[in-house]
């Protein structure tokens, strides 16, 4: 039998001990949004669910915020109002919808690709 290499990983302990076994790293740089066709007759639907998950987002961030302030005081939690504004950025929201219906595809691929070029 061939001999294993030892690889050792530095970060984060998410919970106390020691543990051997396989590790799942996760490669935030490079992830993959799978692009999927939408069908023309679904297309306003596709723009609704991007507007809901918006919406969504926009009630996590208040809640995330409010409980920052408290924990941390408003001078640290302030960093979340860029990611809120980006929320109710009409030419942006606009230009992700507008892509959904032009390219016929999902509202995941639409965002990753829009915020690509914003990057």
């Amino acid at each position: 039998m061939p001999a294993r290499s030892e690889v050792v990983f530095l970060g984060n302990g998410v919970s106390p001990g020691i543990v051997f076994g396989q590790a799942l790293k996760i490669d935030r740089q490079h992830r993959v949004i799978l692009r999927t066709s939408i069908p023309e007759k679904e297309l306003e639907d596709e723009v609704r669910r991007l507007r809901r998950a918006i919406d969504a987002s926009r009630e996590q961030l208040r809640v995330l915020k409010k409980r920052l302030e408290k924990e941390i005081g408003p001078e640290h939690a302030y960093i979340l109002d860029a990611h809120m504004l980006m929320l109710e950025d009409r030419a942006l929201i606009s230009e992700i919808a507008g892509l959904i219906r032009r390219e016929r595809a999902n509202a995941e691929w639409a965002v990753s690709r829009v915020a690509e070029r914003i990057h």
